[in-house]
């Protein structure tokens, strides 16, 4: 980076800069007083939490796009299709897991349930920032991360209000109170048949 006085100092030897990318943009009257016009907030600040004053210049921006495209650094964003694919993987490992926890373990089944996806969405937040900081990928786990916050939720909503349900739907009493009303209804066919006219048989 150089400053106005840098450029426009008569003994400067500037040569350095032929065959290079130059972008010229105002970051302030010099590198002492910074402006904050045309400044944004980046990861790269220092305090990322609470208040603070935004970081990079717009120019400064474009540098480091053009760096970063000369380089080849680039960074890759996970596709939908891997998206979609790892959140189904996710909620059925989970709801698998808490399945298991529920018909075994049926005490456990609710704090200790909640701590547990508490720390696996740590762990997932974790993920995503430890693979962009090593190998510039972007991993999307925003739908994972929601179904692992309902899992328990809907699952206890399936094992005391549905399942009851369809195990009644499927009772022997309810096979059995099936059949009579078939018999019933064949019976009844049967003898309406049975009382009619002939001219209509």
């Amino acid at each position: 980076a150089l400053d106005v006085a840098d450029v426009f100092d008569g003994t400067a030897d500037l040569g350095f800069l032929k065959g290079k990318i130059v972008l010229m943009g105002f970051l302030g009257e010099n590198f002492e007083k910074p402006s904050l016009e045309d400044v944004f907030f980046t990861p790269l600040n220092e305090r990322y939490a609470g208040k603070s004053y935004p970081d990079m210049h717009g120019v400064v921006i474009h540098a480091n796009a053009v760096s970063m495209a000369l380089r080849g650094d680039y960074i890759e964003q996970m596709p939908d299709w891997l998206m979609w694919l790892s959140a189904i993987a996710i909620c059925f490992i989970n709801v698998a897991g808490l399945s298991y926890i529920f018909k075994n373990y049926n005490t456990w089944f609710g704090g200790e349930t909640m701590i547990f996806q508490l720390l696996e969405m740590v762990a997932l937040m974790f993920c995503v920032v430890v693979v962009f900081a090593n190998f510039r990928y972007k991993l999307d786990f925003t739908l994972a991360m929601f179904c692992v916050a309902l899992s328990s939720t809907v699952l206890d909503i399936y094992y005391s209000m549905i399942e009851p349900r369809i195990s009644g739907f499927k009772s022997a009493d309810f096979n059995d109170n099936f059949k009579k009303i078939y018999l019933f209804k064949k019976r009844f066919k049967r003898n309406i048949k049975a009382h009619q006219p002939e001219e209509l048989n």
